[in-house]
């Protein structure tokens, strides 16, 4: 675990090769971050909050006008099957425009990965054309964790996302059963609490 752990925390992608794109700007580092303390992390949580940050930079030294800038993150887990997008215009729009040099940054609220280890594209895109795309540019380790908050995990070394979920069921007198997963708004019943 210790080279996932160094391999995670930050990944400089400015001698990387192996790119696409026109070049007009470059993805020059990838961190993850807890959210609460701001730190670069060793290896990520499922169920925590994280940011993900990515710098960039003209590829040329000239300022370059960023207009429709278009973030995606693609992860893949470690027999290469896709698992989660994210992405700013698919979430809330592309950001009309940025500064010539700076940071992305995408916060990802309880970490919805089982654990395991996950390699992750990322893509800039401006204007619809993209700019830049690295295969792979960073592996990720993920810590188990319980993300539902129930005591049980159910990940069984497999690799996959948890995603919120409501349950029911009729009790034999009749009443509704309901159980449901995720932080909602208060209303929600507890596990197996006839409504």
């Amino acid at each position: 675990m210790a080279e996932a752990e160094a391999t995670v925390a930050t990944t400089s992608l400015r001698q990387r090769q192996d790119r696409s794109g026109s070049g007009k700007v470059r993805i020059t580092e990838v961190r993850f971050v807890d959210a609460l303390s701001g730190r670069s992390r060793g290896s990520l949580r499922c169920g925590r909050d994280m940011v993900i940050e990515m710098d960039y930079e003209p590829s040329n030294g000239l300022v370059a006008d960023l207009q429709d800038v278009d973030m995606g993150l693609s992860f893949y887990g470690n027999t290469g099957q896709f698992l989660l997008a994210l992405n700013n215009r698919m979430a809330s729009g592309v950001f009309e425009s940025i500064a010539p040099r700076g940071t992305l940054r995408c916060r990802v609220p309880r970490l919805p990965l089982m654990g395991g280890l996950y390699h992750v594209s990322c893509r800039l895109l401006l204007r619809g054309n993209v700019a830049d795309h690295i295969e792979h540019a960073v592996t990720v380790f993920v810590e188990n964790g319980d993300y539902y908050g129930s005591g049980y995990d159910n990940a069984h070394g497999r690799q996959g996302v948890y995603v919120d979920q409501q349950w029911s069921a009729q009790a034999p007198d009749g009443r509704e059963l309901t159980v449901s997963s995720g932080q909602g708004d208060g209303d929600e019943v507890k596990l197996g609490q006839a409504v």
